[in-house]
């Protein structure tokens, strides 16, 4: 099978068929999904998919790559545009995932890059050996993880931020709905899976074939073709953009926390100065955006939107 095919019957399983099928699930009634848990199940299907892959491969940087490109994609570009359309409101949402997300890469470019302060020894860190995310590093990683858990069951005043953001879906509790729900996941699951490995293979091929680093081919081509799913669904959601763009900030603090936290337990990577240079960027992005709350939506959103553009010409640049 040719590399194009693949790529592209890889972006029609992935993409297409899963929005699809819980449309199709959504009509029968076999499910009871609103319009955050129809994105975020997709989305979070896929990613463990990439995860998944990625190990079996053991190519780490398909989970680098796709993980952080996924994640600076929502919160500047999806959630730029979310902001230049939807009209001026007051934001109610009351949450702030943000900060601890910054915090969460420093400590990532602390256990990947603190051979930029002691050498190249061995004995650099306790926790990394010169610029690799070792064993140690990624159980570091989950750990923040499952702080940032307890933190969110032990303070988070759930019932009220149910109430005030109604984002917060469970299945229906008829017992053969949820049987139905189940299978319906299951398939979704398994067709997500095969269009990963489709495209992993596809793009590994022209990689080869174009002589372009797979880091470029995987941070463009990749990242887009496996977030079509979440972007579709994001922009024609009634969600508001400031709860888009909590939701952006947990996923990305799962994915490097937990994600990559993984990946290194498994398969424990060198940091190249591409790894670090992208964090890097990503930690700067969510601090800034503390920092421009108070702009108005529109102006904000085309800095978002700029800012992105500025990335993918850097993704060519370096």
């Amino acid at each position: 099978m040719s590399s194009m095919i693949k790529i592209i019957l890889g972006t029609v399983i992935t993409s297409v068929i899963p929005v699809l099928i819980i449309e199709m699930a959504k009509k029968k009634k076999w499910i009871e999904l609103n319009d955050f848990f129809h994105r975020n199940i997709i989305y979070y299907m896929t990613m463990f998919c990439v995860l998944l892959a990625g190990n079996l491969y053991g190519n780490t940087e398909f989970v680098f790559t796709i993980i952080i490109g996924s994640s600076i994609l929502h919160i500047l570009g999806v959630c730029g545009v979310k902001f230049v359309l939807e009209k001026e409101e007051k934001n109610t949402v009351i949450w702030n995932h943000g900060m601890y997300y910054a915090f969460s890469c420093i400590v990532f470019l602390f256990l990947g890059a603190d051979y930029l302060m002691f050498g190249n020894r061995s004995s650099a860190s306790w926790f990394s050996t010169e610029n690799m995310i070792s064993r140690t590093d990624g159980m570091v990683l989950f750990f923040l993880l499952l702080f940032y858990l307890f933190i969110q069951a032990y303070f988070s005043k759930k019932s009220i931020e149910q109430k005030e953001s109604g984002e917060i879906s469970y299945l229906h509790e008829n017992t053969q709905s949820i049987k139905k729900s189940i299978i319906v996941f299951v398939i979704i699951f398994l067709l997500i899976y095969t269009g990963v490995a489709l495209l992993f293979s596809g793009f590994s091929y022209i990689t080869w074939k174009l002589h372009q680093s797979f880091y470029l081919v995987n941070s463009l081509l990749g990242v887009w073709v496996l977030n079509l799913p979440y972007i579709y669904l994001t922009m024609r959601s009634g969600n508001k953009k400031e709860v888009i763009l909590e939701e952006s900030y947990i996923q990305g603090l799962v994915g490097l926390t937990g994600g990559i936290g993984c990946t290194a337990i498994i398969h424990p990577f060198w940091m190249s100065a591409r790894y670090i240079q992208d964090v890097m960027i990503l930690c700067v992005i969510v601090t800034l955006m503390q920092l421009i709350k108070k702009i108005p939506a529109t102006i904000r959103g085309s800095i978002m939107i700029t800012a992105y553009l500025a990335v993918v010409i850097g993704l060519f640049v370096r």
